[in-house]
């Protein structure tokens, strides 16, 4: 099967906002029985910042998938990315981003009835750069309930903690602390199916971190309305 999609928004007032991300992604699916699967991706995104080229991402991913109970599903990914960022005409430190990163997760799926579903899920990804001090570990965790409604629509709604432990200092920052993040979102979803792939939905979301270097503390709130029209071809 192979997939594409895209996705842009334009800010009201900062251009240098404005994101264009263009994705494909395609690989096999193999059923192994009954209650198992396994898959295998390859995949490349195009990302834009104020309309100009920002990072290309490559990745190979691996997962498997596996019922253990007609009311329970877990599922296990492993995933490498390469990581190539262009440096723009006012900033000339994004390639230091380049790299490599590695991420491997697991979920827990749980219906509890056929309309509500609750899943739990677990992150570690690392992220290898030309800095020792863009170099980092993450490791997340996320909770999320959907309720399928009538007509087509659903309901979701999550929270997020993710910790992420840099390995250098950054001088320009602070000459002896190297920087630790914790951030916490949580995001309400409603939304709409149509035919033809259609999907229109309306997001609020609320993200703050915290940190032991203030410069990367932040506290915002997003709504988000969307239209979604997904492109698939299969083999």
């Amino acid at each position: 099967m192979c997939i594409r999609d895209s996705y842009k928004t334009e800010q009201m007032s900062i251009d240098t906002l404005d994101l264009t991300v263009y994705n494909v992604k395609t690989g096999p699916t193999y059923t192994v029985n009954n209650s198992t699967k396994v898959g295998f991706e390859g995949a490349y995104s195009d990302i834009k910042l104020a309309h100009q080229d920002y990072l290309e991402i490559s990745s190979l991913q691996a997962d498997v998938e596996k019922v253990i109970h007609p009311k329970v599903k877990v599922s296990a990914y492993g995933k490498i990315e390469n990581r190539d960022f262009t440096n723009s005409r006012t900033t000339t430190t994004y390639e230091d981003k380049d790299g490599k990163a590695r991420e491997f997760g697991a979920t827990a799926l749980v219906a509890a009835t056929p309309k509500d579903i609750f899943n739990i899920s677990l992150t570690h990804r690392r992220e290898d750069t030309q800095t020792l001090y863009n170099d980092n570990v993450q490791k997340s965790v996320t909770l999320a309930y959907t309720r399928v409604l009538p007509k087509d629509m659903f309901f979701n709604a999550s929270w997020q903690s993710k910790n992420s432990q840099y390995k250098g200092v950054d001088i320009l920052v602070s000459p002896t602390i190297v920087r630790k993040d914790n951030a916490r979102t949580v995001s309400a979803l409603l939304g709409k199916k149509f035919k033809g792939d259609w999907t229109v939905s309306a997001n609020y979301q609320h993200a703050e971190a915290d940190s032991n270097l203030v410069n990367y503390e932040y506290e915002n709130e997003k709504i988000l309305l969307s239209a979604t029209k997904q492109f698939s071809h299969s083999w």
